[in-house]
């Protein structure tokens, strides 16, 4: 095993989280199969599934496997992400009731994730999705496929990370979570010597950004490192932002929250 990228806990307690995680997702999935609306199926689907995968993947990066054996989870990935939707339209197709409590919104289970509600963890988990996407080297009609499944036109810097992607995709005016992402959003257009100023202001502050955030990429609370859920400190929107974007990272490569090694998809980067 390759060294820890995040030492806040140690490689067994990663390994513990990640053999878990994958055994009570497939349990999650057979459960509700069976008892559809009961259990919210749909709606807690991709979180316990793709969402749960998303959380194995941060916990292997912080157990310090290598960004070689990392790439080669991408299939992985995508095959999850499409047994997700297609389980979801099974439930729905189970259960009449959900199916009509969800159509206009998942149509049924159009939107992997609902950010029209506007809260932070579920921004930060699709800026998360993105960055494995693009990290790992996910083709171009992959990456547009998977952004059929978030709402257009709801989050600015959800539909500019997209766009490259998606050239058609609707572009919303607005980040729908000031307080926690501005500063990410006008990095992007920002000049030259000022994107990374705004990131390293955005790294600095970032725990206290994201001290209400549980999403697919990390959990930020306090004492957080202790649980049992805990998946390393990880700044995957940024890495989202600086991938996409081709932003210049050299003068914050070394922060302890920048998955640099995931950025440049070679181990020790920083070393």
């Amino acid at each position: 095993m390759s060294n820890l990228r995040d030492i806040r806990q140690n490689e067994l307690f990663f390994s513990n989280f990640i053999s878990w995680s994958l055994e009570s997702a497939e349990e999650y999935v057979d459960k509700n199969r069976k008892f559809g609306r009961r259990h919210a199926a749909i709606k807690r689907l991709a979180e316990s599934y793709f969402g749960d995968y998303i959380r194995v993947l941060s916990a292997r990066y912080s157990r310090g496997d290598s960004m070689q054996v990392l790439k080669l989870e991408l299939p992985a990935m995508l095959e999850r992400f499409r047994r997700t939707i297609e389980r979801g339209r099974e439930i729905a197709a189970m259960d009449p009731v959900s199916e009509s409590d969800f159509q206009g919104k998942i149509e049924p289970y159009k939107h992997l994730i609902d950010i029209s509600r506007g809260r932070a963890p579920d921004l930060h988990s699709t800026y998360s999705i993105i960055a494995w996407l693009v990290c790992l080297g996910a083709k171009q009609e992959d990456i547009a496929e998977i952004a059929g499944f978030f709402e257009a036109g709801v989050d600015a810097l959800v539909d500019r990370l997209f766009l490259p992607y998606a050239p058609s995709r609707q572009q919303a005016e607005n980040v729908i979570c000031p307080k926690h992402f501005s500063l990410l959003y006008e990095a992007i257009d920002a000049p030259k010597d000022q994107q990374a100023k705004l990131i390293k202001k955005y790294l600095k502050n970032w725990r206290k950004y994201l001290d209400d955030v549980n999403s697919f990429g990390t959990r930020v609370f306090p004492g957080c490192e202790t649980r049992d859920s805990y998946v390393g400190f990880w700044a995957l929107e940024v890495s989202a932002v600086v991938k996409v974007f081709d932003i210049d990272d050299s003068s914050f490569i070394d922060n302890e929250y920048y998955p640099a090694d995931l950025v440049h998809g070679v181990d020790g980067v920083t070393a």
